[in-house]
């Protein structure tokens, strides 16, 4: 749908040039709605499902979104120019989900980062 949504904005909503259109498109997905949001809706509903209750989960947010948006536009902005350059619309989204294996191994790693820690730390005191 968000694919979508994006083809029908920069091609007949507002439309631009065909050679400008990756970049319109990678600069929607990546710096208005779609990067920060969902990566917010990551790591709150994570922190939930931690058991971390909602002022928890928003300073889970508050800890790990930085961290995770430049990492976010050190991989995502070139996939997806690649992807809206050189893909059509109805296979862009299996771009997508073959690279976000990788993302998600990286998220993961990311949120578990300073569990150990965390637990060293409330088993001393």
């Amino acid at each position: 749908m968000h694919l979508t949504f994006l083809e029908w904005l920069v091609v007949h909503r507002f439309p631009v040039g065909k050679a400008a259109m990756p970049f319109v498109k990678m600069f929607i997905d990546q710096f208005t709605y779609w990067a920060p949001g969902i990566n917010v809706i990551y790591h709150f509903s994570l922190g939930l499902m931690e058991g971390k209750g909602m002022d928890g989960s928003v300073q889970r947010v508050k800890d790990k979104i930085i961290p995770t948006l430049k990492a976010n536009y050190m991989l995502w902005p070139a996939v997806q120019l690649i992807n809206f350059k050189f893909v059509p619309v109805a296979h862009q989204l299996n771009v997508i989900l073959i690279v976000s294996l990788g993302w998600a191994a990286f998220l993961s790693r990311l949120s578990s980062h300073g569990t150990e820690a965390d637990e060293t730390h409330e088993q001393h005191t």
